[in-house]
């Protein structure tokens, strides 16, 4: 394609003899600036290889210093033992020491290296073992010895009360030692000073010092600077020194390279330098040839973005478009207010709904992406992993429900095909059917009560025809019968025993709401004072009556009768579940009820409506007996102790009342019964009572 050739450009300088390339410029410009940078970069190099140096001549002079400081601190420790001896002899404050030498020849026998051991009462040489060759120190004053540095030392044991190390001296029978003393006190007072000479070449040898390396020079110096071991030149330059560890300081182990710190790295310091440069060479070249290599691609660069410009611009109308679509799915999943989301057949998440990322972390997108069994416990997500295979295997939607807790879901696992009928992605909706379930089972309940409220009903009203027939016999016969026979007896039992069946039957009939009621307008606030007597009388001198009342009336229309009736039940029930006494507490206030309450509880007008509470800090009710405390002979008492009859004919006579009856109780926190009847038209208006 000769009409896409472009003419070459003239290079600089082009004709007038010399040319300098680009390439050429730079590659000599990363030569010079990268030898520059390299100098300092090798003196870093330098120090680095002379701090490992360092590390590793300290480690190996501290095994010498170490070996050192413990062969001097074995013999400093048996000065204790000798301060000790003195201490413990009777007549020691009169320079009595009778068995000096049987123990300084025990310590001298047990321990090597020791030339002598001395006793100094008052600060003079009193005693010295082993006598031969050295009688010639005894009576000798320490405190005023010529000899500066012996003084100073004896004063500072006196002052410090701790062992002093000088040294080396020359030793009276020859050789060198290093001469320990402790000052000695009885009490406050000072008696005198113990010595111990140790042998300094013996104390060398022990800690081997006559094995140093070839590689390495040392040097002792004691606190007064003096170098007893070594040559000074070893302090004088840079060497590595350490502390002796012994109770005594100032004792220091200088360490030096045998052939100086340069000639350890020397080597090493010229291949880093030598490296350097030739990576320096190296990147000079490679940027020549980049840059030879960059001129022959700008023709090809320059075609193809010009053909690039217009695959991108239709690539932002696709991406617009989609990122348009993906707006409008997201919004879509977003207005479903369950749990929804959008995951390929590894459970990788596509798309999620508020709802589901607020769940697994609030105002967070780091779900999309995610795998949806990952966020999932264990025991849950292998469950799950099951239910998305099944819907993989046969490609139709599947459905269980869940419990998580409190709350129960129902779940929906919908395969999405593609165009060739296969599984490709999944549609997970999970819709909380908690709320749902407890209106159910409360309207079956309902429900259930009221079936048992019709044949109590048809139960009462047949009974009802047998008893009439029955009391009326057995009132003929005991009419006919004399004043003195003996089947009179007989006569008045089946007529107490109907009289028994009557009472049933009236309380069957007031739970299928079929008695007759005189109700009238009455403030329950009213009804529930009068209580105080009757439930005094009912609940006995153990339990506490207390009355919490609104402030404002509470006007109902109700048969007052039949609700003290019902009222007295509840009491009794109280009381039985409190046989040790408790409190009993009345609360009455002003509520209002939804449609969701009233469909619940089978049916009635929402509004306004008057609470009574009636809460006992009894036992309370098991969970399984909760549920049927209503039920007409359903009773916890043990056989012959009730009818069964209490709670359910209470609940009739509420209902009656177009009012409500719920419990809520637990084991051991009581009971609480809520009677809700409805207020009065004139009772509607707010007022400031509580609510």
């Amino acid at each position: 394609m000769p009409d896409l050739i472009e003419p070459s450009l003239p290079t600089p300088g082009a004709g007038r003899g010399l040319s300098f390339r680009p390439e050429w410029l730079v590659a000599l410009a990363i030569v010079v600036i990268g030898s520059a940078l390299w100098w300092p970069v090798g003196n870093w190099y330098r120090g680095h290889l002379l701090t490992d140096e360092r590390r590793q001549l300290a480690d190996e002079s501290t095994i010498f210093s170490e070996r050192l400081g413990f062969a001097i601190e074995r013999r400093l420790a048996l000065l204790e033992g000798v301060r000790a001896f003195v201490l413990h002899e009777p007549d020691a404050h009169q320079g009595n020491l009778d068995h000096f030498d049987d123990f300084a020849g025990n310590l001298l026998a047990r321990t090597s290296g020791i030339r002598a051991i001395s006793l100094a009462p008052g600060g003079v040489l009193g005693d010295i073992y082993p006598r031969d060759g050295n009688q010639v120190a005894l009576g000798h004053d320490l405190q005023h010895d010529s000899r500066p540095e012996i003084r100073q030392s004896i004063d500072a044991a006196i002052a410090s009360r701790h062992t002093i190390l000088n040294g080396p001296f020359p030793l009276i029978l020859g050789g060198e030692g290093l001469v320990a003393r402790l000052a000695v006190f009885e009490g406050e007072k000072f008696w005198g000073l113990v010595n111990l000479v140790m042998d300094f070449p013996t104390v060398l040898r022990e800690a081997e010092f006559d094995r140093i390396p070839t590689t390495m020079r040392l040097a002792l110096r004691n606190p007064r600077g003096e170098v007893v071991f070594g040559t000074a030149p070893v302090f004088a330059g840079t060497p590595v020194i350490s502390r002796l560890p012994f109770e005594v300081p100032g004792w220091e182990l200088g360490a030096l390279p045998a052939a100086g710190w340069d000639a350890l790295i020397a080597g090493r310091l010229l291949l880093f330098r030598l490296a350097g440069m030739g990576g320096v060479s190296l990147l000079a070249l490679t940027a020549f040839l980049a840059l030879r290599y960059q001129s022959s691609l700008t023709r090809e660069v320059r075609l193809r973005t010009a053909s690039l410009a217009g695959e991108l611009a239709a690539r932002r109308v696709s991406e617009a478009s989609l990122a348009e679509s993906h707006r409008s799915l997201q919004a879509f999943l977003d207005a479903i207010p369950e749990t929804a989301l959008l995951m390929d057949r590894g459970g990788g998440i596509l798309a999620a709904n508020r709802t589901f990322r607020e769940r697994f972390g609030p105002g967070s997108d780091a779900v999309i992406n995610a795998n949806y069994f990952a966020l999932l416990p264990p025991e849950l997500a292998v469950d799950r992993k099951l239910m998305v295979d099944e819907v993989l295997r046969s490609g139709q939607a599947v459905r269980f429900e869940d419990q998580r807790g409190k709350r129960l879901l129902a779940n929906h696992i919908h395969p999405v095909l593609d165009a060739g009928g296969a599984v490709a992605q999944m549609a997970v909706l999970s819709l909380d059917i908690t709320e749902r379930r407890q209106l159910e089972g409360q309207l079956r309940h309902t429900q259930k009560l009221d079936a048992i409220g019709t044949l109590a009903a048809g139960v009462s009203h047949e009974f009802n025809n047998i008893l009439t027939a029955i009391i009326g016999q057995a009132s003929l016969l005991e009419m006919k019968l004399p004043p003195d026979s003996p089947l009179l007896v007989h006569a008045e039992m089946i007529l107490k025993s109907a009289d028994r069946a009557a009472k049933l039957t009236t309380a069957l009939r007031a739970f299928s709401r079929q008695q007759v009621t005189a109700p009238v307008c009455i403030d329950l606030n009213e009804l529930s004072r009068h209580l105080d007597v009757a439930f005094g009388a009912l609940l006995g001198s153990k339990t506490r009556l207390v009355f919490e009342l609104s402030e404002g009336p509470l006007l109902v229309q109700v048969d007052t009768g039949l609700v003290q009736q019902a009222l007295l039940s509840l009491a009794a029930n109280a009381r039985d579940a409190m046989p040790q006494g408790g409190t009993l507490t009345i609360t009455t206030r002003r509520i209002s009820l939804d449609d969701q309450f009233t469909e619940s509880h089978g049916g009635g007008a929402p509004g306004y409506y008057a609470l009574l509470e009636v809460t006992d800090t009894g036992t309370g009710i098991a969970p399984d007996h909760l549920a049927r405390i209503f039920e007409p002979f359903f009773s916890t008492k043990e056989v012959g102790t009730g009818t069964g009859l209490g709670l359910s004919n209470a609940l009739g006579i509420i209902r009656q009342q177009h009012g409500f009856l719920t419990c809520s109780s637990a084991p051991g926190v009581g009971t609480t019964f809520n009677i809700l009847l409805p207020l009065v038209a004139g009772d509607l208006r707010p007022h400031s009572g509580r609510t």
